[in-house]
């Protein structure tokens, strides 16, 4: 996903909440990315991005961590009774 496709949904941000979250997440699972924001002095920066299966913990969810690859729908893996197994 180019950068000029991600600033509407950056600026929409703003827009939504009154006050605005100090974290941001983009979840594109047609890409399979993850991409990690934090509001500074009033602008979006772009902590970092992430794709496949290798745990990470990032901001505001830093107390736990995971694998990318769970965000996404193929990622999901359901037992015999179709109950997620990833949880």
């Amino acid at each position: 996903m180019s950068l000029i496709s991600r600033l509407p949904r950056i600026g929409s941000a703003k827009c939504c909440h009154p006050q605005p979250a100090a974290h941001l997440w983009f979840v594109d699972p047609d890409t399979k990315t993850l991409e990690v924001f934090e509001l500074r002095k009033g602008q979006w920066l772009l902590l970092a991005t992430f794709t496949g299966g290798v745990a990470i913990s990032q901001p505001p969810f830093d107390a736990i961590s995971f694998p990318p690859d769970v965000l996404w729908p193929d990622g999901i893996q359901a037992d015999g009774d179709g109950e997620d197994t990833n949880r």
